[in-house]
């Protein structure tokens, strides 16, 4: 699981986003406590889709949609692995 800080503006788009999955959770009390800004966990798990509708702005469309962008990464590369191929061959 990972865990992200999103700070977000009073229209929940997205200002910043960060990967906090490396702190410890004191770590985070204490940026908490100094930040001295209203707080709010998200409790359960979120995926990025989800953290995407529910705060724009704040994944890139094909992380959120990683199964699709895997599958035409993969589609992508056969396709120019096919052509390279016929290529070779052809000569």
């Amino acid at each position: 699981m990972e865990t992200w800080l999103l700070f977000v503006d009073g229209r929940d788009r997205t200002l910043l986003r960060a990967y906090a999955a490396f702190f410890t959770p004191d770590d985070l009390a204490r940026f908490r406590s100094a930040l001295d800004l209203p707080w709010d966990a998200v409790p359960g798990l979120v995926r990025p889709a989800e953290a995407r509708a529910a705060f724009p702005g704040s994944f890139r469309w094909p992380w959120a949609h990683y199964w699709v962008t895997t599958v035409a990464v993969l589609v992508a590369g056969f396709l120019v692995a096919v052509t390279v191929m016929a290529i070779v061959t052809a000569f």
